[in-house]
């Protein structure tokens, strides 16, 4: 990929994530990046193929970055956990309501992708994980491992969805951590407390 395609894609993500997909316009984003709309179309047909393309590039750094932490010897099973999360809520962070519901929205297929991609890796990406932790004696054999599966993805569905946060009672809500990765370890600490084994 081109240094300029990459650049506009950088700057397509950021402003997708925060205002939503149907406020950003060509104009705007040529703008933004300093370049001509014929720039942009001599790389993308239009905003639809943009968003594609960061959909796809997205996946594709979640799963690079959860592997290679998975496979890092170097790192124990609670090392690994909170590192996966820490890298999942920094990559999903800039997500912000009116993305998520443009994409519902305009693009019900694509928002099926990413809800099942981040299904999938959770389920099996942290089944996995958490077979480690309990073939390492980290993680309690009595626990059940189903459910606690379940509770994790639970976590990265609610976290990363910013209309849930927006659900909350302001007077909670003031008290929550304002950063995604924040949230993440704060609820991640508070389960693994019953699923570890005591030190």
């Amino acid at each position: 990929m081109s240094k300029t395609k990459q650049r506009i894609l950088n700057k397509v993500r950021e402003l997708f994530f925060k205002r939503g997909f149907n406020k950003v316009t060509m104009d705007e984003l040529a703008l933004e990046l300093g370049m001509s709309k014929k720039t942009l179309y001599n790389h993308f047909d239009g905003k639809s193929q943009m968003l594609k393309q960061v959909i796809q590039d997205l996946k594709s750094e979640l799963t690079a970055g959860v592997d290679r932490i998975l496979i890092d010897e170097d790192l124990n099973f609670v090392e690994k956990l909170t590192s996966i999360l820490s890298f999942i809520g920094d990559k999903l962070s800039g997500m912000e309501a009116p993305f998520i519901s443009d994409l519902r929205k305009s693009y019900p297929e694509l928002s099926k992708e990413l809800d099942n991609y981040k299904k999938e890796a959770a389920f099996s990406r942290f089944s996995s994980l958490l077979d480690e932790g309990i073939r390492k004696g980290y993680v309690r054999e009595d626990i059940d491992k189903s459910m606690v599966v379940v509770l994790y993805a639970s976590i990265i569905d609610w976290v990363i969805n910013p209309e849930n946060i927006d659900q909350v009672p302001d007077t909670l809500k003031n008290r929550l951590p304002h950063k995604t990765t924040d949230m993440f370890k704060g609820m991640v600490e508070v389960m693994l407390k019953g699923i570890l084994k005591e030190p």
